[in-house]
């Protein structure tokens, strides 16, 4: 398993981490997907090789990842 972190930018509620926990797990290769948006990390973990799907689930909920 791999583990994926990143910097969004925007998210800064409850709301935000829930949909963007939700689209991100719902992904088939993720199994955990963890956010907190005090520090705007998303962390999932996974199969090898989502990086580049799990920064366009997070962009197609209206979000970018810091780069």
């Amino acid at each position: 398993m791999v583990e994926y972190t990143f910097q969004v930018a925007d998210m800064n509620c409850r709301g935000c981490e829930n949909m963007l926990r939700e689209g991100v797990t719902s992904l088939q290769g993720i199994a955990t997907v963890e956010t907190d948006s005090p520090t705007n990390t998303l962390v999932a973990r996974g199969e090898s090789g989502m990086e580049d799907r799990v920064r366009q689930a997070i962009a197609e909920h209206g979000y970018s990842v810091a780069e």
